[in-house]
């Protein structure tokens, strides 16, 4: 601040909750930007715009699935409840719209170590109780896509072979 006055901090490949800590811990202090968390979350958030222009839809119209928890799954689920919000919503209305899975599967607030940055968007096992699932209080992506009318479907995970033909169908 002391030299360049006008200069922004990019931060760039740091674990994901250091990632997510640090730019809560400057954001009032340094402007700053995170590639991983803000810039795919804004990229794709101008997609998803785009997609919804063309179909003469909005973002509020749509339910989301972020498959991949980690800085740019949740950077993207931070940007699409931005634009929702922007859109009206609250908060937690826009939040209750995007469901994120991990590794293994939704991500539920009760999960034991739940990462912090995480925890806006867990759910409730309210929201499955009625659902047909293989194991009770877990759910895979398939079993998320045969219980919830998902619109927007995003792959942020790096396990090759998640996406198969029926959930895109």
């Amino acid at each position: 601040k002391r030299y360049f006055p006008k200069g922004r901090l990019q931060w760039e490949d740091f674990s994901k909750s250091n990632a997510f800590n640090n730019l809560r811990r400057y954001e009032d202090e340094l402007p700053s930007f995170n590639d991983d968390i803000q810039g795919t979350g804004s990229v794709v958030l101008a997609g998803i715009i785009g997609a919804t222009k063309i179909k003469n839809e909005k973002l509020s119209d749509q339910t989301y699935l972020v498959y991949g928890a980690g800085a740019g799954g949740v950077g993207v689920a931070d940007q699409i409840c931005a634009g929702l919000v922007r859109e009206g919503l609250t908060a937690e209305q826009a939040r209750d719209k995007i469901f994120i899975l991990d590794s293994r599967g939704l991500v539920f607030e009760d999960r034991p170590h739940l990462e912090e940055y995480k925890k806006p968007y867990a759910k409730s096992h309210a929201i499955a109780e009625n659902w047909t699932v293989a194991e009770q209080g877990k759910a895979s992506l398939t079993e998320v896509i045969n219980n919830t009318p998902i619109t927007v479907l995003l792959g942020t995970c790096g396990i090759g072979s998640s996406f198969k033909k029926e959930h895109v169908e």
